[in-house]
Formats: C-alpha cells, structure tokens, sequence
C-alpha cells in the first residue's frame, strides 16, 4: 500500500486522502449500529460503466433510497474486467445492532443471520428478491466493523485508476449522497515544501508583479492567480521556484516584470 501510495500524482493522493476521510465520518456521523457495507455484483460479464449506473440508478431510485438515508458509491473492477459497487449506507434505524462479527466468518460456531436484528434480515430477504429485478446478481450487506479498516479497502478504486489510468478514463468512481457534507480535494497539503512555495507565490505576486490586491496573509490564496494568468503554474512554475534568486538581482527582477503580463490586470 505505501509502496503504491508513492506513485500516485498529488490529485490522486488527495482523492485518497478524502475518500479514507469520508468514510470515517460517514461512519462516525451515523453510528455503527446504523451503517452498512452493500456489495452489487452483476450475472453477466459487464464491463460498459454506463450499462452499470443505469442499473444502479434504477436500484437506487425505485428500491433502496426509501430505505436510506445517506450513501457512499464506490465503484470497482474485478480482473476479469466487470464491474461492481460497494455502497456504504445509513439506515434511519439502528438495524446492524447487536451484530456479531465475530461469526460472520464462522457459521459452524452460530449462524451468522442469528446474531442479526428482525430489520436486517427482512432487509437481507427484500434485497435479495429485489436485486435480480434491477440486473443484478449476488448481493450482500453486513455491518461495519471499523471505519478506518473499511476506508482502506474502499481505497483500492483509488490505486486501480492510478495503475491503469485509460482503461478509468472518464468513469466516475466514488459517488456520495447530496445529503452528506463530504471533504473535497480543494486543499493544498500542509508540510514544510507547501509552506515554502506558497511563501514563494506570495514573493512573485507582490515583489514581483506588485499585485496586492486579492491576496491573503496566511496562508497565501493563489487561486486568484488562474484568473489573472492562464495556465499560471505550467508557465511560470519555474520563475516562482527561483524567485528567491531573481528577486535579488535588480535587473532580472525588472527584466521579467516586463515579460509577464496578466491576462487581466
């Protein structure tokens, strides 16, 4: 895991880090006894993404929503190239209550339906009735043990569209529910290199340029900047890594005051 999490871009790492994020405030916010883990396979080899989302939605729209309150879609790919979901959901009653895991992997021990409430096994009953109706094959829906356990087997969709990132190409592979206040990657990571090229961004937009105007102290907001300068980054990523240097030579300094002009200013 950490050797993988090494080749990932930092959008990537960010999706990551959100997703692990969200599903443990998911299940903080709801409680265990609440919170269920879904899995939807389908009977044929499907491999178009669209095909599956329509049968999702259909599930979704016409059986499951008036059963929940708030979801997390995750979207996977088995080897063999077919889709999956794995849905993370909330029920308005506490349903999972009482639920031992500790032999769900055992049933020689006690079965494991025995150990579950009234309302989950109806839920089992209903489920498994309905899925076939909707195009889907063998479903299942168990507890959650541990959100942090649970984040880091949904992280696999994360690494899988690192790894192969065509064959994920414009899929969307986590979906959440409007009703749940999700993180977003809009963030820039908080560590000793992130500090220096915001420090740095802010040299370039007032020693440099001049531009005061829309910009914060701490830390420094550069998303003004994609206004101002298009492709700001890719264009002058290498002037703002050397700013340092340019800003104490006068004459450089001056030189490139005049080659950069903002889009609007």
């Amino acid at each position: 895991m950490k050797r993988l999490f090494s080749k990932l871009s930092s959008p990537q790492r960010k999706a990551l880090y959100c997703l692990t994020e969200n599903v443990e405030r998911f299940v903080g916010q709801y409680g265990r006894d609440r919170v269920a883990v879904m899995t939807l396979t389908f009977p044929d080899h499907l491999t178009d993404p669209r095909e599956a989302s329509k049968r999702l939605n259909s599930f979704m729209s016409n059986f499951l929503r008036e059963r929940i309150g708030s979801f997390i879609t995750v979207r996977e790919l088995h080897e063999s190239g077919s889709w999956h979901y794995h849905l993370l959901v909330a029920f308005q009653a506490p349903i999972c209550l009482g639920f031992r895991w500790k032999y769900a992997k055992d049933h020689k021990a006690i079965p494991v339906f025995k150990t579950a409430t009234k309302a989950l096994k109806t839920l089992w009953r209903d489920i498994r009735e309905a899925a076939p109706k909707y195009g889907f094959g063998r479903s299942e829906i168990l507890p959650v043990r541990t959100g942090k356990g649970l984040a880091k087997y949904f992280s696999k969709v994360i690494l899988q569209r690192a790894l192969d990132p065509e064959r994920f190409k414009g899929v969307r592979l986590v979906s959440y529910s409007r009703n749940f206040l999700r993180s977003v990657a809009r963030f820039a990571w908080n560590n000793p290199y992130t500090r220096d090229f915001r420090r740095k961004v802010k040299r370039f937009a007032t020693e440099l340029l001049g531009i005061t105007e829309k910009l914060t102290d701490e830390p420094p907001d550069v998303d003004w900047l994609s206004y101002l300068f298009p492709a700001w980054f890719w264009r002058y990523g290498k002037v703002i890594d050397g700013i340092d240097r340019i800003l104490a030579q006068p004459d450089l300094a001056n030189m490139y005051r005049h080659t950069i002009q903002p889009a609007e200013f």
